[in-house]
């Protein structure tokens, strides 16, 4: 996977890590598909997600339309197939075709809504031979009429997922998925009168929010990334002490 503006690429892991990580710390077992539907839902509070560069070759239906890949982030090209597969050869390729009106499609979909994730949020700006001009509308973009039945090439950043359209997650994600994971298994025992599980709760809330906190912050920043946050520490146009200061100058 490519990852762009990043130290290195953290985001390596299966989402179910997190179940394995819950045996080996808490000697603890939870269903698979509750601990997905668990997984996602925290990973919507973490919020840090890794991202890939993709290319998709997709064909043009007769209305001009071509559908986007759920996982997108934002645009970064519309080319003739030809310049996709010269130009964006390195890219991760992404099946859209194969997939278009199959389960893992609305999967997929379904995981991308639940994170909160909304769809493309920037247009590509590059023009010149061999780019398409195309409109962005909903979960698809519209060319020209005359690329019907044809196959485009769309470069663009997405979400990093596995085959089945999940997050993929970093070392530090899995540990605080485990974590939730044995949170919930703790009060749903109280729940059901399991004293021993019950003096577990307090435990786990707080070893979970801790996790959580961990795993929404990179583990590498960049050089550029640094000079953002000391840009942000740093200032001129400071407040001084019983003088009225102007933050919009």
């Amino acid at each position: 996977m490519e990852q762009r503006d990043v130290a290195r690429n953290e985001h390596t892991m299966n989402i179910r890590a997190g179940l394995s990580v819950l045996k080996t710390m808490y000697s603890l077992h939870m269903d698979e598909y509750d601990y997905l539907d668990i997984a996602v839902d925290t990973l919507r509070n973490i919020k840090h997600f890794g991202t890939t560069e993709y290319v998709s070759f997709i064909t043009v239906d007769s209305s001009g339309k071509a559908m986007l890949p759920c996982n997108m982030d934002s645009i970064d090209a519309v080319t003739t197939e030809e310049m996709g597969r010269k130009a964006f050869a390195t890219r991760v390729q992404f099946d859209m075709d194969g997939i278009v009106g199959t389960d893992a499609f609305y999967s997929m979909e379904g995981t991308m809504k639940a994170l909160g994730l909304a769809g493309p949020a920037g247009l590509a700006g590059a023009f010149g031979k061999g780019y398409i001009s195309y409109q962005l509308e909903g979960k698809a973009i519209r060319v020209s009429a005359g690329y019907e039945g044809q196959r485009i090439a769309l470069a663009f950043t997405g979400i990093s997922t596995d085959l089945e359209g999940l997050p993929m997650i970093t070392r530090k994600q899995s540990n605080a998925l485990a974590a939730v994971a044995a949170r919930v298994i703790a009060v749903r025992g109280a729940n059901k009168g399991d004293k021993n599980l019950a003096s577990m709760v307090e435990y786990y809330t707080g070893i979970s929010g801790r996790l959580i906190q961990a795993a929404s912050i990179p583990e590498d920043l960049t050089d550029n990334e640094l000079d953002e946050v000391l840009n942000a520490k740093t200032s001129f146009n400071r407040k001084s002490i019983n003088r009225p200061t102007k933050y919009s100058r």
